[in-house]
């Protein structure tokens, strides 16, 4: 289970099938849904419920319609989580394209794709007391 991340806007083609990948394989939890005379702009998901960080997932085509000198590139997201292996586990479980749990100088993390092939990191988080 992803437990921790701070605000990001992404840019993908479908963000209605990129949101329900993240609320199907990773529990995440819709959060709002935004549309225009040109279909859906962005779709807003989170972790689990009140939580104040987000992903926004924007329509690349709308974006570049309304602002064409904008970068639309995938920015390199790193989620963290108390247990990676288990996580590991239930996305390999459920068919997504996950790698090997690595150790990076005493952390564990993880990589996987999304259902149009963007990657995301997640390493390992300690519980605070």
């Amino acid at each position: 289970m992803i437990d921790h991340f701070g605000y990001v806007m992404v840019y993908v083609e479908d963000p209605v099938a990129v949101a329900n990948f993240f609320v199907e394989q990773l529990n995440f939890k819709q959060v709002s849904s935004e549309q225009n005379a040109n279909g859906v702009f962005s779709v807003q998901v989170a972790p689990r419920e009140g939580s104040d960080a987000h992903l926004n997932f924007f329509s690349k085509p709308l974006a570049r319609q309304i602002s064409p000198d904008l970068n639309l590139a995938m920015p390199s997201l790193c989620f963290g989580s108390y247990d990676v292996v288990k996580l590991h586990d239930d996305l390999a479980a459920k068919g997504v394209a996950v790698g090997d749990v690595i150790n990076l100088n005493g952390m564990k993390a993880v990589n996987f794709a999304d259902n149009e092939g963007n990657s995301y990191a997640v390493r390992q988080i300690e519980r605070e007391n």
